[in-house]
C-alpha cells in the first residue's frame, strides 16, 4: 500500500543518513565541523525527500492525513502514541536481556498513557530514555564505540516508535535496532573482563549459563508454536485486553472444530472492540456451521448500516439464507462477495446449486466449473455437474462427472 511504501521510504531516509552521521562522528572526521557538515548534507536529503512528499501528497498521488497519519483505526492518538513509546522501548530492552516467559507473546497488549503521569510509569519511561541518550552523549569522549552503540539503537527505532499510527509494539521491530543495545553490552562486558586475569573465563561462563538457562525457555515456546490454540491461548492469558488476540484464538479453535471455544473467544473479542464488524462475521461463521444460521442472520444484520464491510460479511450472510432455503435472499449476497473476489472459494459452488434449482441448468454448469477453476478438486463440484448433466438429458456426460466424484472421495456423494 501507500502507506507502507511511505514508512519504508521514510525509515530508509532518516535512519541510513542519521547512522552515517552518527559513524562519521564517532569514528570518522576528527574535525566537528566537518562533520556538521555532513550532518547538514544529510538534513538536506531528508528535506528533499519531505518535498518529494509533499509534492506527491498535492498531486493526489499519496496522502499524509489519510495514508500515513489516519487514526481512526486507532482507539488512540498520536499524543498517546508517542507517550506510550517511552514505556514500550523498555519492554523492547527487557524481552531483549530477560525473555521471561510471561513477557513472551507475539500480540502484545499495551495500556495507553493519556499523561505524562498516567500511568506514573510513563514519567519513568521519559526520564529513563533522556538517561541512555545522556549516558550515550557523556560516553562520546572515552567511549566512541558506545556512542555509536546506543546510537544506532534509537536512530533506527525512531520512525516506528514516532507519531506514525501503528501498533502500540511489535517485536520484529526490534530485529536490527537490538544488535545496537546486545554489543553495547558486549562493549562493556569486554572492557570488565580485560581488567582482570580471569575475566575471559567468567564472561565465558555467564554466556555458557545463560544458553542453559534460556534453552529450556527456548524448547518451551516451540512446542507452543506448535499448537494454534494453546499458543493464542497463552497470547490471551498474557494479554486479556487486547481484541485481535481472543479473534485469533476463536480462528484457531474454529479451525479444530471447537465451536464452543471459538464463540467464547469471538464474543470476548467483540465486548472488547464491539465495532469492529469483523468479530461479529467470524461469530456468524460458527453459528452457521452449527446449524444456527437465524443467529447468524440476526448477529451479521446488527451490522447492516456499516461502512467498509468484510467480504465475508456477505458471503457468511449469504450461506446463512442459502442453508435456510432462501435462496433468492441468498443471491444478492453472494453475488456482492463474488464481484468483490471472483475467486472466492465457495461462492461459485453454492450460485450454481442456486442456478440449478432455478432451473437454469446452463449457468450452474459454468459456476460449478469456475468454482473447480477457483478452488481445484473436490468431489461436490463433479457430483453437481453430474447432476446438471443428468437433468440436461446427458448421461454419458454425467457418468463422466460422477466418476470423477467417486475417485476423489469414494463415492461418498452418489
Amino acid at each position: 500500500s501507500a502507506a507502507s511504501v511511505m514508512l519504508n521510504v521514510t525509515g530508509m531516509t532518516v535512519g541510513l543518513p542519521a547512522l552515517w552521521f552518527l559513524h562519521r562522528l564517532c569514528f570518522g572526521e576528527r574535525d566537528r565541523r566537518a562533520a556538521l557538515r555532513f550532518g547538514a548534507f544529510c538534513l538536506a536529503i531528508m528535506g528533499s525527500a519531505g518535498l518529494l512528499v509533499a509534492a506527491l501528497n498535492g498531486a493526489g498521488g499519496i496522502s499524509i492525513s489519510r495514508d500515513v497519519m489516519n487514526y481512526s483505526a486507532r482507539d488512540f492518538g498520536a499524543y498517546e502514541r508517542v507517550l506510550t513509546q517511552f514505556r514500550v522501548i523498555f519492554r523492547y530492552l527487557g524481552l531483549t536481556f530477560l525473555p521471561l516467559p510471561s513477557w513472551l507473546m507475539l500480540d502484545h497488549y499495551v495500556p495507553k498513557s493519556s499523561g505524562i503521569l498516567r500511568p506514573f510509569t510513563t514519567l519513568l519511561g521519559i526520564a529513563g530514555v533522556a538517561g541512555l541518550a545522556g549516558w550515550g552523549v557523556w560516553l562520546y569522549r572515552r567511549h566512541r564505540l558506545a556512542t555509536y552503540l546506543l546510537g544506532w539503537f534509537f536512530i533506527l527505532l525512531a520512525v516506528e516508535s514516532s507519531v506514525l499510527p501503528l501498533e502500540m509494539m511489535f517485536e520484529h521491530r526490534m530485529y536490527i535496532p537490538m544488535l545496537g543495545v546486545v554489543f553495547f553490552a558486549l562493549y562493556w562486558a569486554h572492557l570488565a573482563a580485560a581488567r582482570v586475569s580471569w575475566g575471559g573465563k567468567a564472561v565465558a561462563a555467564a554466556a555458557v549459563a545463560a544458553a542453559l538457562a534460556l534453552a529450556p525457555v527456548a524448547y518451551a515456546r516451540n512446542a507452543l508454536y506448535a499448537d494454534p490454540v494453546r499458543f493464542w491461548e497463552d497470547n490471551a492469558r498474557k494479554a486479556p485486553g487486547k481484541a485481535r488476540v481472543h479473534s485469533n484464538l476463536g480462528t484457531a479453535c474454529y479451525w479444530v472444530y471447537d465451536y464452543e471455544g471459538s464463540i467464547r473467544a469471538f464474543r470476548r473479542a467483540m465486548e472488547l472492540d464491539p465495532g469492529k464488524a469483523l468479530y461479529a462475521v467470524n461469530l456468524s461463521a460458527d453459528y452457521i456451521d452449527m446449524g444456527n444460521p437465524d443467529g447468524a442472520i440476526a448477529l451479521l444484520r446488527r451490522y447492516a448500516d456499516r461502512e467498509k464491510l468484510p467480504i465475508d460479511y456477505y458471503y457468511n450472510l449469504g450461506i446463512a439464507y442459502f442453508k435456510k432455503g432462501l435462496y433468492r435472499e441468498a443471491s444478492p449476497y453472494l453475488l456482492e462477495a463474488m464481484g468483490r473476489n471472483p475467486r472466492k472459494t465457495g461462492v461459485h459452488y453454492h450460485m450454481g446449486i442456486i442456478s440449478m434449482e432455478s432451473g437454469d441448468l446452463g449457468e450452474a454448469r459454468r459456476q460449478f466449473q469456475k468454482e473447480i477453476e477457483n478452488s481445484g478438486q473436490n468431489p461436490a463440484y463433479y457430483y453437481y455437474l453430474g447432476l446438471v448433466a443428468e437433468r440436461m438429458n446427458n448421461p454419458q456426460e454425467a457418468r463422466r462427472y460422477y466418476e470423477v466424484s467417486m475417485r476423489l472421495d469414494g463415492g461418498s456423494f452418489l
